[in-house]
């Protein structure tokens, strides 16, 4: 009979599967939670009751990491934040490098255009010396 209660995760060991009229009057007269580790509250006792307080470590060790990936993930976001701002005042220069490039390679078209305009015009006086001389 004790298996099968053992089986069903009814803990025969603690005798916390009955409370025992006496009991509840303790039980009422609780503190929420216990104030030291060496007190048994409210909250202590049902997680004895149903299990819980041995996944405490675990609960721990995972509220470590969560708290130190927040960490992470509030310098990462100071970062950026701090990146965003640097790149918005380098805009302007920016764009002013941006406007003298445009302007550099339209001066550089117009002198190549004036460079094959006299080209041609040199040609064109060649051919006619050329034609004179023939």
């Amino acid at each position: 009979m004790c298996d099968k209660l053992q089986q069903q995760g009814i803990d025969l060991e603690h005798n916390r599967f009955l409370i025992l009229q006496g009991e509840v009057e303790q039980i009422s007269l609780m503190k929420p939670i216990a104030a030291n580790a060496n007190e048994t509250g409210l909250l202590e006792y049902l997680e004895d009751i149903i299990g819980s307080n041995r996944y405490l470590e675990q609960i721990q060790t995972l509220e470590k990491a969560l708290e130190d990936k927040n960490d992470e993930r509030i310098e990462k976001t100071n970062r950026v934040k701090a990146a965003q701002v640097e790149m918005k005042s380098l805009e302007k220069e920016k764009d002013i490098a941006v406007n003298y490039i445009k302007k550099e390679r339209d001066y550089m078209l117009l002198t190549n255009m004036l460079y094959f305009i006299e080209l041609g015009d040199a040609v064109k006086a060649y051919n006619q010396s050329v034609e004179q001389l023939a």
